[in-house]
């Protein structure tokens, strides 16, 4: 630099002072510049709101002129000054400028609030302080340093932010970001614009200056936020800048992703890992985005086991590659991978999510106590005990995507997957979980088109299988599974051939009062599993003088079930240990004597282990519900060993329980008859896990909340057609459990639940309502 250049930009910018002073008037000869040069009367051409000074307005083209990298170092504003900025509006739909106050600074940030937000208390000294204290000094103890502040932690994790003003210090706008919210579900925490870094950027949009934008209302300052929730949002704003300096090109799953990751870094909560819990989610290209909660939770989870995998320098690598999606990921795993392939690390990745198991293999599971709780829900699980095989199901899988199913109490299971195209099988990889009795876990590779084997006895296996190649089309599968038996002993309690009797009294009306009950033994030490019961009723029958039926298909269908215990005189006990009001769901038969076949109903009696653990023999029991007409029809097998079904009621004058085999009907006696009931028990430990409900069928209708959005509680009503464990849980925008409405076995029927949010702030909240371990989900917006 020259004498002369030096002295021309040093009077220049005398020169611009005095303008700016001349058109502010006498009043404002005292007042700092930053002040002066914000005024909203004083927008002119040789000023630019929301920047420092720029003479390139007022010098000739052939003259030096100062650079506003020399201006903004010359002209550092001091706290207390005011300063307008280029905002965006809602959804980024224009810009508008905005007048914010400087409250404190560093050597390597400014932080602006919204003057309006100070003028009315939502942002308050003492905040101001609690922030500065996370951005410079302190972040919580399970950060990546604690003893460092979010800006020291995220620069030197990610890397350098862009300087595009040259004064070396980012701006932090903390200001009421205009996002619509509460009256919409779209809400913005913080933003990192290109707009603001990309010399082309659109004339009005932007500020040719180093910024991000964080929201303080309406969630940051209120009653349940905080805060921390500033830190954790402004964590993300910078990492998002690192990489618009870096690659402003980059697929928001890889930018969302690694924001996110800033804030767990920081030690601050992530978007959370809900989404694993739907299996609506699994099956997803693992790089596609859509901006849903899933897709962030997605990214953000992605970005992390990446972190732990290959550690902090192949993030700061990752974010300064300029290749994009998973083609800048595939490098950094080559590099950093010890052999690792991006095809490796994406069924490494599912398997973790549902394993987190590092002991037993450290690809398997994660570091970050904020995963202790991860688990996935699996698309359908079987019951080797109760299912003889898995036959051929196909599925398509995306790029990436991952499928999930159980199979329970299983020896010695065999499971393959295949592509439909033999061409792709070398795309299907995939892991066999096995839990074993003993708590000893298995993890066995799995291969597309070859079958995959586990030896012995377990609890569970959870198969695991992806199309691992990220970058290509969907693979159509087939799925397939074997065993070799059940992990526990079994005893099914049949008695007949599940056919009617056709000759003799088979067919009895009952009157009202009467109750029918068959004697089902239980092995010592053995658990209830399952119950199969066909009631019958008497408008599926016609009457045989006249032909014409008795009632209509449409009189209702209802019965009492009760189990209870055996007495010692070999009779039902009064009380019952499960006791349910049922509907029948099946659809309505007349019954037709050349068919005799049985069409039984089956219930799961795993649900019920508090009430049925340790029982001893038991009874099935059916009576009549309601005041109908459509009373109990005792329907009969034939069973010729002994007696095993017995009659409540008023007979010859006497209440009492009465073997079948000592009643008559019309003088001919009812041996060699019973009432088919079949169960099933079997020698393990009592579980409430219910079986999902078999694809295509229905356990009822789940409405959605109503109203929506609501002020004081949401209703959500489920309808069900036979007894199901019930779970209805509401999630807060990041994916934490705010509250459990049910959680149990309900019976058939309609059911009302109510949501009353009480303390918890306004804002967007996630329902996730499960029937049989088949889920919906969706959202409403509470308003105070």
């Amino acid at each position: 630099m020259n004498m002369y250049s030096s002295v021309l930009r040093i009077v220049t910018i005398c020169f611009l002072s005095l303008i700016a002073v001349s058109r502010a008037g006498a009043q404002n000869l005292d007042r700092p510049l930053g002040q002066i040069l914000t005024d909203e009367g004083d927008r002119k051409e040789s000023r630019m709101p929301g920047r420092f000074l720029t003479p390139r307005s007022i010098v000739a083209d052939d003259q030096p002129f100062v650079s506003q990298s020399e201006v903004a170092t010359l002209f550092r504003p001091d706290v207390g000054d005011t300063m307008s900025f280029n905002t965006p509006l809602l959804i980024f739909t224009g810009w508008r400028f905005r007048e914010f106050t400087l409250m404190d600074t560093t050597g390597s940030f400014y932080l602006w609030i919204e003057t309006a937000e100070l003028s009315n208390g939502n942002v308050t000294q003492a905040a101001v302080d609690s922030f500065m204290t996370y951005l410079r000094d302190m972040t919580p103890p399970s950060s990546v340093d604690a003893t460092q502040g979010i800006y020291d932690n995220t620069v030197q994790s990610f890397g350098a932010l862009p300087d595009v003003d040259g004064d070396a210090r980012l701006d932090i706008l903390w200001y009421d970001i205009r996002d619509d919210y509460p009256s919409t579900d779209f809400f913005i925490e913080s933003m990192a614009l290109l707009e603001d870094v990309d010399p082309n950027a659109a004339a009005g949009t932007g500020n040719a200056r180093d910024v991000v934008y964080v929201d303080t209302d309406p969630l940051f300052v209120g009653e349940s936020f905080g805060l921390s929730d500033v830190g954790r949002a402004t964590a993300a704003a910078l990492q998002r800048l690192i990489h618009l300096g870096t690659d402003p090109d980059e697929e928001s799953f890889v930018v969302a992703g690694l924001s996110d990751y800033s804030s767990v870094l920081n030690g601050y909560e992530g978007a959370g890992n809900v989404y694993l819990r739907f299996p609506g989610e699994h099956n997803i290209a693992l790089f596609s985005w859509g901006g849903f909660l899933g897709d962030v939770q997605r990214a953000s989870l992605f970005s992390l086991y990446l972190s732990e995998q290959l550690g902090l320098d192949a993030v700061a690598d990752l974010v300064a590659d300029t290749a994009n999606g998973s083609a800048g990921v595939s490098n950094t795993v080559n590099i950093y991978g010890i052999g690792r392939q991006l095809e490796d690390v994406v069924i490494d990745f599912h398997t973790a999510n549902a394993l987190n198991r590092k002991d037993i293999d450290p690809r398997y599971g994660y570091d970050s106590g904020q995963q202790s709780a991860i688990g996935i829900s699996p698309s359908f699980s079987l019951d080797a005990s109760r299912t003889a095989e898995l036959s051929a199901v196909m599925t398509t899988v995306a790029p990436g995507g991952v499928q999930y199913f159980m199979i329970e109490n299983v020896f010695e299971p065999s499971v393959r997957v295949e592509a439909v195209n033999a061409a792709d099988n070398d795309r299907v990889r995939g892991n066999l979980i096995g839990y074993r009795p003993s708590g000893n876990i298995d993890v066995q590779p799995l291969s597309g088109g070859s079958p995959t084997s586990m030896s012995g006895a377990f609890d569970e296996v959870i198969v695991v299988f992806s199309n691992v190649t990220t970058d290509t089309t969907s693979i159509a599968m087939v799925t397939s599974a074997s065993w070799s038996g059940t992990a526990f002993p079994t005893t099914n309690v049949i008695y007949g051939d599940g056919t009617l009797a056709t000759t003799g009294n088979n067919h009895v009306q009952l009157g009202p009062g009467f109750r029918q009950a068959t004697f089902l033994p239980n092995p010592e030490g053995y658990r209830p599993v399952e119950l199969q019961f066909s009631p019958f009723y008497r408008n599926q029958f016609v009457d045989t003088q006249t032909g014409d039926p008795f009632g209509s298909p449409d009189d209702p269908r209802d019965f009492i079930l009760c189990i209870a215990e055996a007495t010692s005189t070999g009779v039902p006990a009064d009380d019952c240990l499960v006791e349910l009001d049922l509907a029948d769901p099946r659809p309505f038969e007349r019954l037709v004597t050349s068919d005799p076949s049985i069409d039984y109903l089956s219930l799961d009696l795993l649900q019920f282990g508090d009430e049925l653990d340790g029982s001893g023999d038991l009874f099935a029991v059916l009576s009549e519900s309601g005041t109908d007409d459509n009373i109990l029809v005792l329907s009969m097998s034939e069973y010729t060993q002994e007696n095993v079904s017995y009659l409540f009621g008023n007979i010859g004058g006497v209440i009492d329980w009465y073997e079948l085999w000592e009643i008559s009907v019309g003088g001919v006696p009812l041996t060699d008859r019973y009432i088919s009931m079949n169960a099933q028990f079997q020698d393990r430990p009592i579980s409430t896990a219910v079986e999902p409900i078999p694809e295509g069928s229905s356990a009822g209708r789940i409405y959605q909340p109503y109203p929506n959005p609501f002020s004081e509680q949401a209703t959500i009503d489920v309808d069900l057609d036979y007894p199901a464990d019930l779970s209805i849980q509401i999630f807060d925008i990041l994916g934490r459990s705010v509250a459990t409405i049910a959680d149990s076995v309900f019976p058939s029927g309609q059911h009302e639940f109510q949501f009353r949010p009480g303390h918890l702030s306004s804002g967007l909240y996630l329902y996730r309502v499960g029937v049989n371990g088949r889920f919906e989900s969706g959202s409403m917006i509470y308003t105070k």
